[in-house]
C-alpha cells in the first residue's frame, strides 16, 4: 500500500498544496475570524487571541504549502516533505478527537477527522519510493 501511486507523488503534491492554499492558508491568514465563524465556533467579546493564533496558524499553512510546491518539482525532497504531512495529518487527527472527546470544539471541527485520516492515507499511497 505505501508508495503505490509513487509515480505521481509530485502531481499529488501540486493538487494538495494548491487545494488547500485556496480553501484553507489563504482564508485563515486574511480572516481568521471569518473563517472561525463559517466553522461555528463561538468567538470571545475581544478574541484578540483567536486573531493572532489564526494568522499564525494561516502563515504556517502558506509556508506548509509553500514547501509542499516545491517538493512536487523535486524528487529529492519528496520523502522529507511527505513525512512531515503524513505527520501533521496524523497529528491533526489527535487534535480534532481530544476536542471532540472534551466537547469544546464545534461539530464542523469533529467532522474533520475523515478529512484528515484521509489526507494522510492518501500521502501514504502517494509517498515516493525512490
Amino acid at each position: 500500500m505505501i508508495g503505490m501511486y509513487s509515480e505521481h507523488s509530485g502531481t499529488f503534491l501540486q493538487v494538495v498544496t494548491i487545494a488547500m492554499t485556496l480553501a484553507f492558508s489563504i482564508p485563515i491568514t486574511i480572516m481568521p475570524l471569518t473563517w472561525a465563524r463559517i466553522l461555528r465556533w463561538n468567538l470571545d467579546e475581544k478574541p484578540h487571541l483567536a486573531l493572532y493564533f489564526g494568522r499564525s496558524l494561516g502563515v504556517l499553512a502558506l509556508v506548509m504549502s509553500w514547501a509542499g510546491w516545491h517538493a512536487a518539482g523535486h524528487t529529492a525532497v519528496q520523502p522529507f516533505f511527505f513525512n512531515m504531512f503524513i505527520g501533521l495529518a496524523v497529528l491533526m487527527i489527535v487534535v480534532h478527537v481530544v476536542g471532540a472527546l472534551q466537547k469544546v470544539q464545534p461539530w464542523t471541527e469533529t467532522a474533520e477527522i475523515p478529512f484528515w485520516a484521509g489526507l494522510a492515507l492518501l500521502g501514504l499511497l502517494f509517498y515516493p519510493m525512490a
